[in-house]
This record gives structure tokens, sequence and C-alpha cells, in this order.
């Protein structure tokens, strides 16, 4: 396990610190947690649940489907002016991060860098994958962890960025997903959110989405995956004023918004943490 990864590590539940023991990291609380995969077991809607599912059985058929250079190149250049606008820096955090793309994507430091999502994103998987392997080298190597952004395995202040990537509307509980990145980020830390907006699957799909629904009359094999991004399992569905206000109202102050070129109504936000978050029922 890598020193950056685990001086940050605790318990995602009690945010104490663990001891290893047994081959086991273990919590003051009780709690321990085996290898990579932090998630708390606890139980979240049946509509997550059945998304959180599919999602997982779709990702096999978008590495098929993107592991050509020129593919690969497209995905890069879909958030190459979002990511020129908004500059990450220092020790980043990236929930819902998957294989952590986003480091050759926006200039990251791979050994400053983080990605926590509950699929388990193991880089093996990516071997037969030839392109997709090269393509991404520089984020072999890059710690990634199994957990949920409404219980983030870190302890206070550990982090300069928190980068959430088409991921704020599938959370189980958004207010509490960001709770607790503001815990997680230093003083002077950011949060960066980029999400589609209500609206915008009329003309144009974000994403991974986009790219199946471009490519699925070339590919039968897709079918089945158009078939999954049809389905609507996102927990909400913000407009901007929505989407501000629950940001603003959860730690931060919102300094810069980016709207994404390649898709219609897909925004990114940079926003500063505040001194303190003043929590409301």
């Amino acid at each position: 396990m890598k020193e950056f990864l685990r001086k940050r590590l605790v318990c995602p539940v009690s945010k104490a610190p663990l001891s290893l023991n047994d081959d086991l990291l273990s919590a003051p609380c009780g709690f321990r947690y085996s290898g990579n995969d932090f998630r708390v077991g606890l139980e979240f809607s049946k509509d997550w649940s059945v998304g959180q599912s599919e999602y997982e059985s779709f990702e096999k058929r978008w590495l098929e489907m993107v592991n050509q250079p020129e593919k690969l190149s497209d995905l890069d250049k879909e958030t190459a002016d979002v990511y020129a606008e908004i500059k990450m820096c220092g020790d980043v955090l990236d929930v819902g991060g998957a294989y952590g793309f986003v480091v050759k994507q926006a200039g990251l430091d791979p050994d400053r860098y983080i990605s926590i999502d509950p699929i388990d994103m193991n880089w093996s998987r990516l071997r037969e994958y030839e392109h997709i392997n090269a393509h991404y080298s520089i984020c072999q190597d890059v710690p990634r962890i199994r957990g949920f952004a409404e219980f983030l395995p870190f302890a206070d202040a550990s982090f300069d960025f928190v980068h959430m990537r088409s991921c704020l509307d599938h959370f189980a509980n958004p207010k509490l997903a960001l709770m607790e990145a503001f815990r997680v980020l230093r003083r002077d830390g950011r949060l960066v959110v980029g999400i589609s907006l209500e609206g915008s699957y009329k003309k144009g799909l974000a994403g991974l989405k986009g790219i199946v629904k471009r490519m699925a009359s070339k590919s039968p094999a897709l079918r089945h995956a158009v078939e999954l991004v049809r389905h609507d399992h996102h927990m909400f569905h913000p407009t901007r004023e929505t989407l501000g206000e629950l940001i603003e109202c959860n730690g931060f102050r919102i300094e810069k918004e980016v709207w994404q070129q390649a898709y219609h109504n897909v925004i990114y936000l940079q926003a500063a943490r505040l001194e303190e978050l003043q929590v409301s029922s």
C-alpha cells in the first residue's frame, strides 16, 4: 500500500485511525477492513442498488468499445477544454474516479492522487485491453480503493482538491457526500463537480453514455449496453439552480463554472471550501 494512501486512511464510520492486525485494518470501534475495500456495508435504496449493479455489468462492454487509439484520444479531448480552465494540483481525491484516467486527462501528479469508487477497478483486468493499458499507463499504479462518497475513509484535511465527475447525481445521499468532501478538504481546498444538468439527455448524453449511444449502431454487441443506459438510475436531476444550492448549502462557495463543449448541458463547477460548515436539517 502506498504511503500516500496509508497515512490518510481512517475508519469510514468512526473516522478513527486504523491499525494492521492479521492482514486486516482494524478500528477501535471494532470495524475491520480487508484489502482495499472500505465499503461500510450499509444498505442504500433499491433503485441505487439496481443501478450500481447494472453499471458494474456494463464496465467490460465499455472497455471493449473504447480499446482503440482513436477512441481513447477522443475520450481525452472531450474534457480537454474543461481541465484547461479548471486546473487541479496538489493532493487530489477523485470520488467515483474508477481507474483514475483523469490523472492523464487533467495532468495530475499520480503520486498525489487517490481514486475511490464502489466498483472494484483492478488495473490487472486491463491487461487484455492493450490500447487502454498503453494509453493510460501513467495511471497504472495510482491508489484505487472501494468505498462510498458518503463514508470516505480519509482523515480530516487530507486533500487540496476533491473531484467528482459524472457521479454526484448517482450518490445515495448527495448532501452527505458533499459534507464528507468538506471534511477531507484542507482549509483552502477546492471541490470540482462535473455533471449533466436537467434537460441534457435530449441532445446528448454525458461521458460514457454519450460514447455508447454514438457507437451502438456500429456494434451489435453493445445493444445490451444501450438498454442499460436507457434506464434512469440517477438519484436526482439537478438544474443549474438546484446544483448551485446543493453545493453552497454544504460548505462551499462557487467560484468558477465551465460548460463542457463536447456535450449539451454538461457543466463543471469549482467551489472553494468555506471556513465552517453550518449543518441544517
